[in-house]
């Protein structure tokens, strides 16, 4: 493999992993080996890195090096139909009414981290949105949400009041096919507390979500926080 991008890199790694060339627990070789590996740089084997650790399969410890995860639990899948609003978890009916507010809309480059999870070049552009979302007008959840512009150059502040998934869908008639999220707890942010209706002493859960296309192309990312009193994980595991 020559002058390969990290793109292409991650991609290799990723299939080595899925084929079993790497194994749960195993170190990959260093930086400096998988750069003479790849006959590329120590930066674009870090980037590479860096978007199969956001994907899950790898784990880097200072000091120590690489590790290939264990691939039981990689991502969480969203089922879609015509009666829930999946990006709400809840069934629309008469019983529960979703709504948003958008706090925040706003257009700007990516970053040099951002690009690596997008899959995206240097400064260009995305939405950077903050968004909070209610359950029959209590506030439930805040979204920070970062959209490639590239695949939805028409968005407006209107179109997000309802699902984003469904908005997705109608303008590219393409399916999501996982969503892949880091889970912790956090302490209350200036906006946790004013729009989420938190103190300070209570906790907050922050999921970070990279969420893909059916192409494996990443769609967008998002950091979503709950109150403590609102939040619940559902771990979907699939067994060999």
């Amino acid at each position: 493999m020559n002058n390969y991008g990290y793109k292409e890199i991650s991609a290799d790694i990723r299939q080595k992993i899925q084929s079993g060339y790497y194994h749960a627990g195993d170190y990959l070789p260093k930086q400096f080996d998988l750069a003479k590996q790849y006959h590329t740089s120590r930066i674009t084997i870090q980037k590479a890195l860096r978007v199969l650790s956001m994907e899950g399969f790898l784990l880097s410890k200072n000091g120590v090096g690489t590790i290939v995860k264990d691939a039981g639990v990689l991502y969480s899948d969203y089922m879609t139909n015509q009666n829930k609003d999946i990006d709400m978890h809840l069934v629309s009916s008469k019983d529960y009414k979703v709504s948003s507010r958008m706090i925040s809309f706003d257009v700007r480059p990516l970053d040099e981290d951002e690009t690596a999870i997008l899959m995206l070049k240097l400064n260009e552009l995305v939405y950077d949105i903050t968004r909070l979302r209610y359950v029959n007008s209590e506030p439930l959840r805040l979204e920070y949400l970062l959209i490639p512009q590239k695949y939805f150059p028409e968005l407006q502040m209107d179109d997000l009041e309802d699902s984003l998934y469904e908005y997705i869908y109608i303008q590219t008639k393409q399916k999501l096919a996982k969503s892949l999220l880091k889970i912790t707890a956090d302490f209350p942010d200036f906006y946790d507390k004013k729009y989420l209706c938190v103190d300070e002493h209570q906790v907050v859960l922050r999921i970070e979500q990279t969420t893909y296309f059916n192409s494996g192309v990443p769609c967008f990312l998002a950091e979503i926080r709950y109150g403590s009193d609102n939040g619940q994980i559902i771990s979907v595991y699939q067994l060999d």
